[in-house]
């Protein structure tokens, strides 16, 4: 029998690679968005519109919809929805409904600078962050409260922090700049928070914020870091590490404790995405990926096309 799965944002990256790695014989995929326009409403079994996450109404038409399709799996996508399902947990606990990544700090969804504590407080090296003066040239500007890699800039010397200063109308971080590989760490832990797969992969074009080329790599002592950070954070689901590998150290900026724009790439190298989330249905303990395959990816438009109205 097939599970349900509704699956949020399906306009988002994020959303349309997880749609594409999905078993649809082991899964029937509800898809919602608060743009009906998107273009992957007709990739799915059945959508509909909802409104934006920052809508005091969000929450509950996600949970009508859910009990409407007997949705097995609520999996959301954007830091925003997590954080309001999570504040309108009362509506689900009581159901056999499940939501991947509602166990997630609060304060970690989007607040850069609490990422950046949480990391280091389990044991992760991170950057530097200027408080009250920039001490050397280059730095990096970011938005306190954001989402992945939008709006982040470099600023070169005090005539560029003085323009983004005044271009943020809202609360910045500023840190220390690196110079070396981006990274990112894709990884997955079942429901119980036990650490079951972690892929690393090299960030090669970043434009926007969003990754287009990507390849991933193997490094042990570095998994062997992550892993150990994963079980004392206890984050069950997918999770995303951002970082720099500088000389023979990995400097880590960011955690997305979400499906990520660039989840797809792990996914293809070896994640076994369909049996962990038939297993986080399930309620049970999920087996540990033993190896990944080194591939890159590299992105391109794919356009959709519809009756016009």
């Amino acid at each position: 029998m097939k599970q349900t799965v509704l699956i949020t944002s399906i306009g988002a990256t994020g959303s349309q690679g997880l749609i594409k790695s999905v078993d649809r014989s082991m899964f029937r995929i509800i898809g919602c968005d608060a743009n009906p326009n998107n273009g992957f409403s007709n990739q799915v079994d059945s959508f509909k519109s909802v409104p934006f996450a920052s809508d005091s109404s969000y929450a509950k038409t996600v949970f009508n919809l859910a009990k409407e399709e007997r949705t097995n799996l609520i999996i959301p996508i954007m830091d925003e929805e997590i954080e309001a399902l999570q504040k309108s947990y009362s509506l689900f606990k009581n159901t056999n409904l499940k939501i991947l990544c509602l166990n997630r700090p609060i304060s970690l969804i989007r607040n850069k600078m609490k990422a950046i504590e949480f990391l280091s407080e389990y044991g992760l090296d991170t950057p530097d962050v200027y408080t009250k003066s920039i001490p050397t040239y280059p730095a990096i500007i970011k938005p306190m409260i954001g989402t992945g890699s939008k709006n982040v800039n470099i600023l070169e010397n005090e005539e560029d922090f003085n323009y983004f200063k005044a271009k943020y109308k809202n609360p910045f971080l500023i840190q220390k700049y690196y110079s070396g590989i981006e990274i990112s760490v894709d990884s997955f832990s079942d429901i119980f928070g036990n650490s079951v797969a972690i892929v690393l992969r090299k960030r090669l074009d970043i434009r926007n914020g969003l990754c287009k080329r990507s390849a991933t790599f193997k490094d042990r002592n570095l998994i062997s870091l992550v892993r150990l950070f994963l079980s004392k954070a206890k984050i069950s689901g997918p999770c995303n590490l951002q970082g720099i590998i500088i000389a023979d150290k990995v400097v880590f900026f960011d955690i997305n404790c979400r499906f990520g724009g660039t989840y797809i790439v792990s996914i293809k190298a070896g994640i076994p995405i369909n049996e962990y989330i038939l297993d986080y249905i399930q309620n049970r303990g999920s087996n540990e990926m033993k190896d990944y395959k080194t591939i890159e990816m590299i992105r391109n438009w794919n356009e959709s096309f519809y009756e016009s109205k």
